[in-house]
């Protein structure tokens, strides 16, 4: 008891010094303490939040998401995906829209669908003969390598061309698929860009800028 009221005297002691160091009334001080107290006190709780339970379509859609990033990009195909996820023929529009609204958002299966652009220019590049040609082009080498399908492949092709760095032309000798070469690839250090050699294209690498 004797030591509790020391402690008490100490402190109201400290109290009224400071308050006379203010100019301030020893009442006044302390509403200041209290006031001061309770805000303290509040900022310290968390605000409140609310979390949104998702959706079995949305965590399906996300789980094909992670599919497509471990697999170079490519968006599977019904039988694939009935096969990968058990899913029914029912389930996958649902599911495949939202994916794709997903991976427009997404920097991961950015990265990874232009890391793969990138890396199928490149075996197309140690295919090209002297002339910058590649004659009687096989695809399913290209899928044996990477490990995807046909239809995915195409996209990437198509992708390639759009960009000005390949062609894709029928030798009208044999019939087979011909590619022809139009570009080279960005040498800046962690850059996947490919610049094109087309009559009028930029000599900068349309990714950061670099040319030779």
């Amino acid at each position: 008891m004797q030591i509790t009221l020391r402690l008490c005297d100490s402190l109201h002691a400290k109290v009224r010094e400071k308050a006379r160091a203010l100019g301030r009334s020893v009442n006044s001080y302390l509403v200041q303490l209290i006031q001061s107290d309770l805000q303290l006190a509040e900022s310290r709780v968390p605000a409140e939040t609310t979390t949104v339970k998702k959706s079995p379509v949305m965590l399906a859609a996300e789980e094909l998401l992670e599919w497509s990033i471990q697999h170079e990009g490519e968006e599977p195909d019904d039988d694939t995906i009935m096969r990968e996820f058990g899913w029914s023929e029912r389930m996958i529009p649902a599911r495949r829209s939202l994916f794709k609204a997903l991976s427009r958002k997404d920097s991961r299966f950015k990265e990874v669908r232009e890391g793969f652009i990138r890396k199928t220019f490149d075996a197309l590049n140690e295919m090209q003969d002297v002339w910058g040609k590649i004659k009687d082009f096989d695809r399913k080498l290209l899928c044996e390598r990477f490990k995807v399908s046909g239809s995915y492949l195409d996209v990437i092709l198509k992708a390639l061309w759009a960009r000005d760095v390949i062609s894709l032309n029928e030798d009208h000798a044999t019939g087979r698929e011909e590619v022809h070469i139009l570009g080279y690839p960005c040498e800046s250090q962690g850059c996947n860009g490919i610049i094109s050699m087309k009559i009028g294209a930029s000599p900068q690498c349309p990714k950061c800028g670099w040319r030779r």
